[in-house]
């Protein structure tokens, strides 16, 4: 089965949301701050990392390879911050594709 990742990165807090193919919610959980504009890439990879195991222990799943990953960001306009996010974002989640956007994307489409 294909699980995908889905990440709100903001000012005070990260939160990681993982799907499965059918698009059901099978975890959820949050890390500190995630603007990259203000948080150097230690943080943000902290803040990641957290929100990712809490949500993989919600889904009672630990060894997961996401088909994709979404991240909306705060912070997205600051393009050598985006540049390095996404770098984080490659060391600290296993997935197939990545993908970095606006943090108003995931606000729209959530």
């Amino acid at each position: 089965m294909n699980y995908f990742l889905g990440i709100d990165g903001g000012g005070t807090k990260t939160l990681a949301v993982i799907t499965d193919a059918e698009g059901q919610e099978c975890g959820r959980g949050t890390g500190g701050p995630g603007n990259i504009a203000f948080q150097d890439d230690a943080s943000l990879a902290l803040s990641v990392r957290t929100a990712v195991d809490e949500a993989c222990r919600a889904a009672g799943r630990f060894d997961l390879r996401f088909a994709a990953v979404c991240a909306g960001v705060a912070g997205y306009s600051i393009e050598m911050r985006r540049t390095a996010f996404e770098a984080v974002l490659r060391r600290e989640v296993a997935a197939e594709r990545y993908r970095v956007e606006p943090d108003y994307v995931v606000a729209y489409w959530g």
